[in-house]
């Protein structure tokens, strides 16, 4: 949250493809992840694929409010559960042109 800098404990996930995202409600919905703590909840989000979310992303005044890189959105690009922060100096170039994100490129 920008006004109170403190977690809203959402996460937004896109899958690679819809069979895994199908069975990932019924499969974590209601997990809770420390004890005491209320259970997952798992929703579709309004922003759909992984172009779309980043151009959402690039079109948000907060981005810019954004100033350290663990907190920035990660994109798993591979297996690798590392992960890579959404910036144009972390993805590589082709990232950009494959999923058409012409405004960070120009930003």
């Amino acid at each position: 949250d920008f006004e109170t800098h403190q977690s809203k404990g959402y996460a937004f996930v896109n899958f690679k493809n819809s069979s895994t995202a199908a069975i990932f409600p019924s499969t974590f919905g209601g997990t809770r992840l420390c004890p005491n703590t209320q259970g997952v909840g798992v929703l579709p989000a309004d922003v759909q694929g992984l172009g779309e979310n980043v151009r959402a992303f690039f079109r948000k005044r907060q981005r810019k409010q954004i100033r350290q890189m663990h907190c920035l959105p990660l994109v798993f690009l591979t297996d690798d559960p590392e992960g890579v922060p959404l910036s144009k100096e972390h993805l590589p170039t082709k990232f950009w042109r494959d999923h058409d994100v012409q405004v960070c490129l120009e930003e």
